[in-house]
Parts: structure tokens; C-alpha cells; sequence
């Protein structure tokens, strides 16, 4: 057994130094071609994958990280590898949660709320693929991505959210890199995309498209589009103003609060509306769950500080952007009714929906593609509303479920809410109940759920709120001390 074991480990050695120097190899003839970047690029994710092979909580600080960089990664690489670096991310985290739970036989995060929804969502999902309007399998392939890629988020992040300190690793991560991107955000509204241009040749999509001269840029930052840079700086802002009572040490406090500040420049910076009124809706449901009056006016005080600094710097971007103009109650109506007036119109003709192969996700698999494989059958045409959409794609079965799943987040964050008492853990409560308003808005007027880090952020908000009540009650238990052995008594 025990040569069998060595020679079993000596083949793996053999695999891996072999691997390596193939690896090393390939990377040197890339340098030597020119490709500095990828080939960097390739030698840090190589690392990465194999960290978050070695620890779940690795792997999913992977998967936030990627989120956050999604548009910077397909800019300087616009390739597959790139396209899925989020996806390998989250499938080697699912590997190695799904491996960890199979040796203990013991499966925690299926008790959540959300798990037969979920289940019976991503099956529905699943047989809509095959539904007679889908003309590509390809096609129909990538809009099932869209449906149900970030729900198995939730189950991986709730078994890394086993105690506090994971938690706020977690949240600590999400404010970083909201920082660090809202500031890029704002550096980028003031300079363009020329920079960007000499690191990788997928950065000309985004100058042709977003970086005109003077004020009609709209910072993307490291995302794909501004508008998913606005959602992330909308969802972050929530999170970095409960990181400012949840984590320790008053430097993260401060830090945080300011990162709030950022995330609402960086917002200002991509000029995007459907954030802005997502932030309004979960902001408002933040300051009122958090019931800590004077508290609320400190850190609005302290937010309202920073955004007036950090504004000057990004030459008014808030004020320049957001305006009567921009903000007509007329058009961000029509924005919303009329994508979901062609979904009801959809779901008229066909009441079980026309497939998910609408042409939703394909993004630069649409030139390998071709455009008429978007556009054969019934099925081509996907609508920028994902009430509409589902109305559309999944028909009246699928809306259902889908309506379902999200009222199951919602009232499970909810419940956490309700069932936490200390100020600290109802704070993260409320910003995850608020994350979910937030994304729920959203979700009217594009896929929230879909793009990077906002179906990320609503998953990762929803099983951290299913462990806080746990893990207060955990924190507020007396540990049982021993009882003292009795004194014998020696006998006459």
C-alpha cells in the first residue's frame, strides 16, 4: 500500500514539474513575441487557481476579486480565457465546496430557503434550452448562463461565512476593491481611455464607445460598461457604509466610510441612472432598518465630506451628470414600461416563452457566431428588461419562478433582519436587505443578476444574511465554564 501511495505521489510530482516547465516554457515565448501582458496575466491566474484549489476561502476571495476586474481582464486579453476567468473561478470553488461537504457527508447551505426554488428555477431554465423557437444550441447555451450562472455563489460563500472574521474578510475584500475601482472610475473620467489602449487591444472597444473627448465620457473603470461600473458602486456604497460598523480597528471604520464617498463619485462617473435609482431605493431601506438616528447623520456627515473632496477631484462628475435632462421621469418611465410591454406582448403569442436562446449573452461570441444565428426563429431578440425578458424567454412557468426566487431572498434577508439584536450585525442585515431592494430595482431596466459584481454581490449578501443570526447567537452564548471538581472529605 505504501509503495502504491509513493509511486502514486511521484506520478503527480512528475505531472505537475512537468506541467510547470511547459508552463514557464510557453510564457518565455510569449515575452519573446511581444506578449508581456498576457503572458503576466496567465502567470498570476495560474497562481491564483491553484490558491483557491488549496482553500475554499481562497477561492471564493478569488471570484470577488475577478468580479471587480471582469472588463480590465477582457480589455488587455480579449480571448476565452479572459471571457471565462470568472467562471473557472467559480467552478473550482464549487469543486472544492461540493468535495468538502461530500467527505463530511454533512451539507449545511442546502437548508437555505432558496434551494427549492432555486433547484426548480435552474431546472425550468435548463429545459427551455430545448424549447422549438431556439433555433443554436450555442446560443441557447450562453442565455442559460445568463439565468442561472451566480446562483451556486450563495452556497459556496455560505459555508466560507462561518464566523465573524470570515465575514468580514468578505466585506472587507467587496470595500477594497469598490475603492480602488470607483477611484480608477474617477481618475478615468478625467483622463479617457488613451492609456489604456497600449496594454491590450480590447481596450479600443471601450474608448470607441464610451471615451470620447470632454464631457461625454462615461467611465467604465475596470468593468465592461458603465453601467455595471454604476451597479457595483451602488451596491458597494451600501456595503462600505455597514463595514463602518461592522469591522474592527476604527482605520477600516474610517476607511470604509470613505469608500462610500468614492462609490458615490464613481457612480456620478459612469452617468448610468438605473444604479442611481437602485441606490435610492436600497439606500432609503438601509437608513430606515438601521434605526441609529444620530449614527445615520454621522456617517452621511462624514460620506457628505468625502464626496464634496473626492467630486472636485473628478471635476463634478455627480452634478454634471445627473441632471433635469438626464433625469426626466417621462423617459426613465418609457425606459422601464415599454421592454416590458414587449415582454406581455411575447407571452401572449407564447405562453410557455420562446427559449433562452434570444441572442441574451452571447457579447464577443456574437461575431464567431454570426448575427443571423442570433436572429433565426422566433426566439432572436432579447428585451433589456429582466421582468420583460422572463415574460419573454421562460414564459409564464418561468416568471412565476422567477418572482418566487427573488421574494425568497428578500424574505429570508428579511428574517435575518428581524432575528439579529446587536447594532453591528443588524447594520450588515440591513445593507444586505438592501443590497436585494437595490438589485431588484435593477433588474428592471437590464440583467443585474447577470453582470459581474452585481449577481455576485446580491448571492453573497444573501448567504452572509443567513448566517448572521447564527453566528450572533453564537458570539452572545456564555461559554459554559467547568465545574470545579468537589473537595473529598477524608474519612475518620
Amino acid at each position: 500500500m505504501r509503495r502504491a501511495r509513493g509511486s502514486a505521489q511521484g506520478v503527480l510530482v512528475a505531472v505537475l514539474v512537468a506541467g510547470g516547465l511547459l508552463l514557464a516554457l510557453a510564457l518565455v515565448v510569449m515575452v519573446g513575441e511581444g506578449q508581456v501582458a498576457r503572458a503576466f496575466l496567465i502567470a498570476l491566474g495560474v497562481g491564483a487557481l491553484l490558491a483557491a484549489c488549496a482553500s475554499l476561502d481562497l477561492a471564493v476571495a478569488l471570484l470577488l476579486i475577478v468580479s471587480f476586474l471582469d472588463g480590465f481582464l477582457k480589455g488587455i486579453d480579449p480571448s476565452k480565457l479572459s471571457v471565462f476567468a470568472k467562471d473557472i473561478a467559480l467552478l473550482i470553488a464549487f469543486a472544492r465546496w461540493g468535495w468538502a461537504n461530500l467527505l463530511r457527508r454533512h451539507w449545511p447551505a442546502l437548508r437555505m430557503p432558496v434551494t427549492i426554488p432555486a433547484l426548480l428555477f435552474v431546472v425550468y431554465c435548463s429545459m427551455e434550452m430545448f424549447n422549438t423557437a431556439s433555433a443554436d444550441w450555442r446560443v441557447a447555451l450562453a442565455g442559460l448562463r445568463t439565468w442561472i450562472v451566480w446562483i451556486p455563489v450563495a452556497y459556496v460563500v455560505y459555508d466560507v461565512a462561518r464566523n465573524r472574521a470570515n465575514v468580514q474578510r468578505l466585506m472587507l475584500i467587496v470595500i477594497v476593491m469598490a475603492f480602488l475601482t470607483g477611484l480608477y472610475g474617477m481618475i478615468q473620467y478625467r483622463i479617457g481611455f488613451a492609456h489604456l489602449q497600449a496594454l491590450g487591444p480590447g481596450f479600443d472597444f471601450y474608448a470607441r464607445r464610451f471615451g470620447a473627448p470632454g464631457e461625454a465620457v462615461r467611465a467604465t473603470s475596470t468593468f465592461v460598461s458603465p453601467g455595471v461600473l454604476g451597479a457595483a458602486m451602488s451596491l458597494s456604497a451600501v456595503i462600505a457604509l455597514a463595514g463602518a460598523l461592522f469591522l474592527p480597528r476604527n482605520f477600516l471604520k474610517i476607511f470604509s466610510a470613505a469608500t462610500a464617498a468614492v462609490c458615490l463619485v464613481g457612480l456620478g462617473s459612469s452617468a448610468s441612472r438605473a444604479p442611481l435609482l437602485g441606490l435610492v431605493a436600497g439606500g432609503a431601506a438601509l437608513l430606515i432598518l438601521m434605526r441609529k438616528p444620530r449614527l445615520v447623520i454621522a456617517l452621511l456627515l462624514i460620506a457628505g465630506v468625502f464626496v464634496w473632496l473626492t467630486s472636485s477631484f473628478a471635476g463634478g462628475a455627480f452634478a454634471r451628470r445627473y441632471n433635469r435632462e438626464m433625469l426626466r421621469p417621462e423617459g426613465m418611465v418609457n425606459r422601464v414600461l415599454i421592454p416590458l410591454q414587449h415582454g406581455w406582448d411575447s407571452l401572449r403569442e407564447h405562453p410557455l416563452g420562446v427559449g433562452v436562446a434570444t441572442g441574451a449573452g452571447i457579447g464577443r461570441g456574437a461575431d464567431a457566431l454570426g448575427r443571423p444565428a442570433m436572429r433565426i426563429g422566433e426566439a432572436g431578440g432579447f428585451v433589456e428588461n429582466e421582468y420583460g425578458r422572463a415574460l419573454r424567454e421562460l414564459g409564464f412557468p418561468g416568471i412565476i419562478l422567477f418572482l418566487w426566487l427573488l421574494y425568497r431572498v428578500l424574505a429570508g434577508n428579511i428574517r435575518s433582519y428581524r432575528a439579529c439584536r446587536s447594532p453591528a450585525y443588524r447594520a450588515v442585515a440591513a445593507a444586505c436587505v438592501s443590497v436585494t431592494i437595490s438589485i431588484i430595482f435593477q433588474l428592471s431596466v437590464g440583467s443585474a443578476l447577470y453582470l459581474a459584481p452585481g449577481g455576485l454581490l446580491f448571492w453573497t449578501c444573501y448567504a452572509v444574511s443567513q448566517r448572521l443570526p447564527e453566528l450572533e447567537a453564537a458570539e452572545l452564548t456564555p461559554v459554559a465554564q467547568p465545574e470545579a471538581p468537589a473537595l473529598s472529605v477524608p474519612a475518620k
